[in-house]
């Protein structure tokens, strides 16, 4: 058997690992290298959406149950008067009808004092409330003056149901401004038109020195 001189295997072993390695090359090179597998897209860290916060919460002022408040405006030029007319006048009529006539009017009056407060106050101030009050259509209207207050007036009001010494709730409020007399009116509910006849409502005047009140007087019927 011939033998390969040395150099020919040694040409021969280099031409085998050239083909070799063009084989692969080219099997490398028919390879598609994009994936053939739908691998789920990857998605970003989303951040939270935000806490929807719940909305402020509006507070607002209850008046007690108790109190019932109305407009007070101030009487015309041509109803500014609380005394009933001439006609309308006992003294006026001789006949026995006139009594019947007015029947329905009923005259009241206050007279506010430091004194009448719960707790009293040292106030020297003065006032003076007269009322006339019709039955038939429980309107109600009063004039007021002051003198001597400490300092402006912030609020006046009517209270009830309590007797002297005792402390009620406010039924009505007088609107301001407030000068040295005052003239108002109102319907009264059957209610307050009961406590009213009954002696049962006071008038309250505060002050800035003396926001809980300043004079106080209980309203009395006088006939």
């Amino acid at each position: 058997m011939t033998t390969f001189p040395h150099f020919i295997w040694v040409v021969l072993k280099g031409s085998v690992a050239a083909m070799l390695a063009a084989f692969v090359l080219t099997g490398c090179a028919s390879i598609d290298l994009a994936p053939d597998i739908n691998a789920p897209q990857v998605r970003m860290p989303e951040s939270a959406p935000p806490v929807q916060q719940p909305p402020p919460v509006r507070t607002m002022p209850i008046a007690p149950e108790s109190a019932i408040t109305q407009p007070l405006p101030l009487s015309d030029s041509t109803d500014s008067g609380l005394e009933a007319s001439p006609a309308d006048t006992p003294a006026a009529n001789a006949s026995a009808a006139a009594p019947a006539a007015n029947e329905h009017l009923v005259t009241l009056t206050s007279n506010p004092d430091g004194a009448s407060e719960l707790p009293p106050t040292p106030s020297n101030a003065t006032a003076q409330i007269d009322l006339l009050y019709d039955t038939s259509t429980r309107l109600l209207r009063w004039k007021a003056e002051w003198t001597g207050l400490s300092s402006p007036i912030t609020a006046i009001r009517f209270y009830g149901s309590a007797a002297q010494g005792q402390q009620g709730q406010p039924t009505l409020i007088w609107p301001g401004p407030f000068g040295p007399r005052y003239e108002g009116r109102a319907t009264l509910t059957p209610q307050q038109a009961a406590q009213l006849m009954g002696g049962l409502w006071y008038v309250n005047i505060s002050t800035m020195n003396y926001l809980d009140g300043e004079i106080r007087g209980q309203l009395q019927v006088v006939y």
